[in-house]
């Protein structure tokens, strides 16, 4: 018994290796899709094991880049001023922010400064699906602390 568990963890690591040289998405979480016009839209899909946003054109046909984020992303969320949020599991417990007006830059960090995860009001434990409210407020669902 033991030893098919093997092959079959083993099986299943090569697979992972597959996709990521085929850019195909790993255990892939929740999808968002960002659109400033219908032409110029894109499609956001958190790539958990893989740590990284898989981009992709507005219509799902072609791939265009992937983001590494540097956790196992949970969720992607656009805002109302068209900024990408992602939050980042272990062993970051982040919520990032790029610009994808700026090649997609990190312009902020929400959680604990150094990293890590934190208890504290504005630290995250496990961030996972987040989405933006009226006003552009961004709520964010921190699992492990068992609060939004």
């Amino acid at each position: 018994m033991l030893s098919l568990k093997r092959a079959l963890k083993k099986q299943q690591n090569q697979q992972n290796q597959q996709n990521i040289q085929q850019n195909q998405p790993n255990n892939e979480q929740p999808i968002s899709s960002s659109s400033s016009s219908p032409s110029s839209s894109i499609l956001c899909v958190a790539d958990h094991n893989n740590m990284r946003v898989s981009v992709w054109s507005g219509d799902g046909r072609q791939h265009l880049f992937n983001l590494p984020v540097g956790g196992h992303t949970r969720g992607v969320c656009v805002d109302l001023h068209g900024y990408l949020h992602v939050s980042c599991g272990y062993p970051l417990h982040a919520v990032h922010i790029y610009d994808p007006r700026h090649s997609f830059g990190l312009i902020q960090q929400l959680g604990k400064q150094d990293g890590g995860m934190g208890l504290r009001l504005g630290e995250f434990n496990g961030p996972t699906g987040m989405c933006v409210v009226d006003h552009n407020t961004l709520v964010v669902c921190d699992f492990s602390n068992h609060r939004i």
